[in-house]
């Protein structure tokens, strides 16, 4: 069974009438859990492979939970208007899960509902954020899941109602307590150059440009960060950027300043590549 139970760490939270309908949702998806692992042979059993299998049990449960949730009238818990004792919301929750397809999949599904439904609204859910200030973007790139920014995108596409410049634009421009956008999680992230190359390229240049420039609690830009983690393609794709060169952080140091340093003390010699981004400015 997928860890879908997380999700409803939310049912502890929100009035005595939230905590009664969430209550429902619960245990009626207990109940068919209970039931459905007392059941008999598994597609597995017969044969099928067992990826897809996992692929289809994780539409099933996401379909399970939303058609639950919606018949036990506890709408609440898909639009993000409560959140549990950590401040997160069923989206952070999406993107909390580490590997699988669970998180994504309950993404899209809550938005098939907003599309269809005229009296469901997401935007004010979507954009509250959680523990230490992180929006669910925040959590998903410190969880790696370059996955649940694409469904987040597409899904907002898709879905008319949510206009970029109203929705999407403004969960762009968030920060979290640490100073830090979605990009800069992202380039702290494990996430290789190329996937975070591949996440900027998504976006419109006017989606993106304020994380360009946005300085962190320590005064650090993308550039900054980007020396440090020695992200050397990001470094070259960022210098045709409108990046500044010339911001200095909290220690009075510009980027370039900070890949000499770290060179210096770290005895790590990729001079090329430092070299021809100074040779641009």
């Amino acid at each position: 069974m997928i860890n879908m139970l997380s999700f409803f760490y939310l049912l502890t939270a929100g009035t005595a009438d939230d905590q009664a309908k969430s209550a429902a949702a619960l245990d009626e998806l207990e109940d068919e859990i209970i039931q459905e692992d007392d059941g008999a042979t598994t597609e597995v059993d017969r044969g099928i492979n067992a990826e897809e299998q996992d692929e289809n049990d994780t539409d099933a449960d996401s379909n399970r939970i939303v058609e639950i949730v919606l018949k036990s009238k506890a709408k609440h818990l898909l639009s993000g208007e409560i959140a549990d004792s950590d401040g997160n919301t069923i989206f952070h929750h999406c993107a909390m899960e580490t590997s699988g397809k669970a998180g994504p999949r309950l993404l899209q599904k809550i938005f098939e509902y907003a599309k269809s439904s005229s009296d469901f609204e997401i935007d004010d859910g979507i954009l509250k954020k959680g523990r230490n200030g992180n929006t669910m973007l925040h959590v998903s790139f410190y969880a790696n899941r370059m996955d649940i920014f694409e469904e987040l995108h597409s899904s907002c596409n898709a879905v008319r109602k949510y206009e970029r410049d109203t929705f999407l634009d403004p969960l762009l421009r968030l920060k979290n307590n640490e100073g830090l956008t979605f990009l800069a999680c992202a380039l702290k992230s494990d996430l290789d150059d190329q996937t975070i190359i591949r996440l900027i390229k998504l976006l419109h240049d006017d989606q993106v440009k304020f994380c360009y420039n946005a300085v962190d609690k320590n005064g650090d830009t993308l550039l900054h960060i980007s020396v440090r983690r020695r992200r050397y393609q990001l470094i070259d794709f960022l210098a045709d950027k409108p990046t500044d060169p010339k911001i200095l952080n909290k220690a009075g140091l510009t980027a370039i300043q900070v890949s000499v340093s770290s060179i210096i003390e770290t005895k790590f010699f990729r001079v090329s590549t430092i070299i021809m981004y100074m040779l641009r400015l």
